[in-house]
């Protein structure tokens, strides 16, 4: 009887502090002799990020671009804004902000891409699997998102909406010259004067 209690109590003791253990283990152990699967980098992050869901503050200066591409505003280059539920087809304005849209899920895929390769660099293959059960099937879903909130902290690649300079500069500088082109474009077949600003070939 002594001996089942004692079974029980050890069984209970390592499904209850047996996660705790694991992180305090995890978050000391060296990063140098870590590299995973990509595919476990990727499983492991869309968990975390369900688990955890962060919030984009959307921009209320839709005229911001606008006035970086040397325009005042979007509506004196594509007119004034149409419902977007209405059938008319294609206009000026649709078609900036499908491009836009286009242009944000690119931006957004190449920065998930470092989010995984942050988790390869600092977490181990197995590390990520348990990590995902956790995350998934676990009380303790806190306590290994916490771990994965660090390993992404470390890279400054937390905040999916607010990547680090060295992932997001290049982007959007690209994103930001595709749009000035495309209200160039808009102006010089509505024969509007064109901005002054230039971005070569």
């Amino acid at each position: 009887m002594q001996r089942s209690l004692r079974i029980l109590l050890f069984s209970l003791a390592a499904v209850i502090f047996g996660p705790i253990a694991f992180a305090l283990m995890a978050s000391v152990a060296p990063s140098s002799k870590r590299s995973g699967d990509p595919s476990d980098a990727s499983r492991l992050l869309r968990t975390f990020d369900d688990a955890f869901p962060q919030i984009m503050l959307m921009k209320s200066d839709i005229d911001f671009v606008a006035r970086e591409c040397g325009y005042g505003t979007l509506g004196a280059i594509l007119g004034d804004m149409p419902s977007f539920r209405s059938r008319t087809g294609w206009t000026s304005y649709k078609g900036y902000f499908y491009l836009s849209a286009g242009l944000n899920n690119v931006f957004a895929k190449r920065v998930e891409e470092e989010r995984e390769n942050q988790l390869n660099r600092r977490l181990a293959n197995w590390e990520m699997k348990f990590l995902d059960r956790c995350i998934s099937n676990s009380l303790f879903k806190n306590i290994c998102g916490f771990r994965v909130r660090q390993a992404l902290e470390s890279g400054n690649l937390y905040d999916k909406y607010s990547p680090p300079s060295s992932v997001s500069h290049a982007d959007d500088d690209i994103i930001k010259k595709t749009k000035c082109v495309f209200l160039d474009g808009v102006a010089a077949r509505n024969g509007q004067k064109l901005s002054s600003i230039s971005f070569g070939k």
